[in-house]
């Protein structure tokens, strides 16, 4: 699984590097209790859309899951940021990096295996994250499920379907990417950096700017979605024509493209900039 979600190849698990770094981690429980905290988040958003329909406090569970998801964003970030500062420092100040010159491991394999470890340590966090979110998708699918009358289904209704997909997946799997463009962020301020302070202001700068890019995609979605559908939307019609609902389709993928496609350039251009800094101190040392 950790090959597939994180996206790493480990390089070498049986390096030094990377058994020192996960020597207190279990592997098997720490990827078992990450699936279990998400399904748990999933179960209990689908226990409170049933329970919402004999009670009036709807509103009060969504804004009970807005607020935990607000409150874990802020913990993940100080989370991720100072962790990737540490490993950092671990890595630039410390002998490891002498010690691993003697091997046959090059810069971007001992990067690589930093990053999987950092990753791993910081999973149940991520998972607690993405938990809080799937519950309130859950909450929200079931309300619309169980309570909504579509009525007959056309473009416009097959269209925000759509959107709303997009939404919710990419909501979902934010933690996941902004874990890892975070942390991959801070892990290069913290070597080019000696100034730690500085560094930390940085990466919380960086932070703040995926932030911006997500909002920014969420507001340029919601004004496509209005432009696309003003009629629609209005009561004026019924339905929206072929053309607009191939405009939807190419919202929808635009909006993932930006979001997942953004978070993914960062970390790799962090990863590959802090490979070539090792590399360049090694070749002129």
């Amino acid at each position: 699984m950790f090959n597939r979600v994180l996206k790493i190849a480990f390089p070498k698990v049986n390096t030094p590097l990377f058994a020192l770094r996960v020597r207190q981690l279990n592997l098997t429980r720490l990827e078992s209790n990450g699936i279990l905290i998400c399904l748990a988040g999933v179960a209990l958003g689908i226990y409170l859309g049933f329970f919402s329909q004999y009670s009036w406090n709807y509103n009060s569970f969504i804004n009970f899951l807005i607020f935990g998801a607000f409150v874990l964003i802020l913990l993940g970030d100080f989370l991720y940021v100072f962790s990737g500062l540490a490993t950092a420092r671990r890595l630039q100040h410390g002998t490891q990096w002498e010690e691993l010159r003697l091997t046959n491991l090059s810069a971007h394999d001992v990067i690589s295996a930093e990053f999987a470890a950092l990753q791993m340590r910081l999973w149940r966090v991520m998972a607690f994250e993405c938990a809080v979110r799937l519950a309130l998708i859950a909450l929200v699918i079931t309300n619309i499920v169980l309570y909504t009358n579509f009525g007959r289904f056309n473009l416009f209704i097959v269209a925000v379907l759509c959107l709303s997909i997009a939404y919710a997946i990419c909501y979902g799997m934010e933690p996941l990417w902004r874990m890892r463009a975070l942390s991959a962020r801070a892990l290069l301020f913290g070597t080019r950096l000696r100034d730690p302070i500085l560094a930390s202001l940085l990466s919380i700068a960086f932070g703040i700017m995926l932030h911006g890019i997500v909002m920014a995609a969420v507001f340029g979605g919601f004004m496509a979605f209005w432009w696309l559908s003003g009629s629609a939307f209005w009561g004026y019609t019924s339905d929206i024509s072929v053309t607009e609902f191939c405009g939807f389709i190419i919202v929808s993928v635009v909006f993932w493209i930006v979001i997942r496609g953004s978070h993914r350039l960062l970390t790799e251009r962090a990863l590959k900039a802090l490979a070539h800094r090792f590399e360049r101190v090694e070749s002129n040392e």
